[in-house]
């Protein structure tokens, strides 16, 4: 018989209890925290995943690819909310470069500021925490319709709520899956 997937989240909690302390480690806590606390969801939506599923699967594999996922998501939305002054850092060394008479590099630095933001609203959109939670989804809605024929939205709503505490609902994961699409079809975008 295989272990229930509680025994798997308790198994990975003590795994990530060892590491050393940081950013990562109390991610990762919370987020299994979150989902030991809800097992009984998470042993149901375990089982969804393993009938739709071709052949057999790991736990601690979907375990970890969330854990990941989760820290990478809430990283964006720190990294760009530190965007703004550092772009306003980057246009205010362009300026003094350019009153100094050193056009090549103040050219140089404004465009860099420039593509930094344009580069952010692409992967983010204008609202860096929509667009983490968005990534999110799409990445698990991908993932389950490439390896399980299915995108599952109440599970990836379950799993973002599990990663990102905050409340999803499938209508969410179902809409950030529209955009993408949409978001896919345009040239230039960052899928």
């Amino acid at each position: 018989m295989l272990p229930s997937f509680k025994s798997e989240l308790t198994r990975c909690r003590v795994i990530v209890k060892q590491e050393p302390d940081g950013d990562r480690r109390t991610s990762d806590l919370e987020t299994l925290d979150r989902w030991l606390s809800r097992h009984e969801d998470a042993e149901k939506h375990w089982e969804t995943i393993q009938r739709t599923a071709k052949g057999p699967l790991a736990a601690h594999e979907l375990i970890e690819t969330v854990l990941e996922r989760a820290y990478l998501s809430k990283r964006s939305i720190e990294v760009s909310a530190e965007a703004p002054r550092l772009e306003k850092r980057a246009v205010a060394l362009a300026r003094a470069d350019f009153d100094e008479g050193r056009y090549s590099s103040a050219i140089v630095r404004q465009e860099k500021a420039r593509h930094s933001e344009t580069l952010s609203k692409r992967v983010l959109g204008h609202k860096p925490k929509f667009g983490a939670r968005r990534n999110f989804m799409t990445f698990f809605s991908r993932t389950f319709v490439s390896t399980l024929g299915a995108p599952l939205d109440i599970v990836v709503a379950f799993l973002t709520e599990i990663a990102l505490d905050e409340e999803v609902d499938a209508t969410d994961v179902s809409d950030a899956r529209k955009v993408d699409i949409r978001r896919q079809k345009k040239p230039g975008n960052v899928p």
